[in-house]
């Protein structure tokens, strides 16, 4: 059974400046409030990985390490955090390439989204002279920060399929794009 994925081109919305929160580098300390966000992103889809601890730090170290041993300045890896009570409330990884940004993943407490938002706009306020970049990912549909606009959606060129591994007799019900959680980090 195919999965409906969505490449997504996303915009944000740019404001004089940036927005007054504190975001950081994200380091191993934030990987368990990660996973539970994770998590709790995942009990709204139906089909979603389980995204342990240390497949969170499996995928973030790839992607560094994709950046880190290629030439120098020809990609990049951000793993942002923004924080609250010295508790990571969201996250966002992001590659960097030819001036193009991919969102690997992202997460955030807040259903909306706003505070990932805030974080990519940090990251444009960053650079104000250079032209804003074009941003791509696989975006949950729920997923709807005030700050980001959805440009558009499609299919990407590639083909997800699944097939269940008890009762395959049983018909499964198709799913829609919006009943997935799938994060271009997630790809393998």
């Amino acid at each position: 059974m195919p999965v409906p994925i969505e490449s997504t081109v996303l915009r944000v919305t740019q404001y004089a400046g940036a927005p007054a929160m504190l975001v950081r580098a994200g380091d191993d300390r934030d990987l368990a409030h990660i996973t539970e966000l994770s998590a709790a992103r995942a009990t709204r889809a139906r089909f979603a990985l389980d995204r342990s601890e240390d497949y969170i730090r499996y995928a973030i170290s790839r992607r560094r390490l994709l950046a880190g041993l290629g030439p120098a300045g020809l990609r990049q890896t951000e793993f942002l955090v923004a924080e609250e009570g010295h508790m990571a409330v969201a996250y966002l990884v992001c590659s960097v390439h030819n001036g193009e940004w991919t969102i690997e993943e992202a997460g955030d407490r807040d259903p909306s989204g706003a505070r990932l938002g805030a974080m990519l706009q940090v990251m444009l306020a960053r650079e104000p002279a250079l032209p804003p970049p074009r941003i791509t990912g696989l975006w949950p549909h729920d997923l709807t920060p005030p700050q980001l606009t959805v440009v558009t959606r499609q299919a990407p060129q590639e083909v997800m399929m699944i097939r269940p591994l008890r009762d395959r007799t049983l018909p499964m019900p198709p799913l829609s794009a919006s009943d997935v959680l799938y994060w271009h980090a997630d790809l393998f």
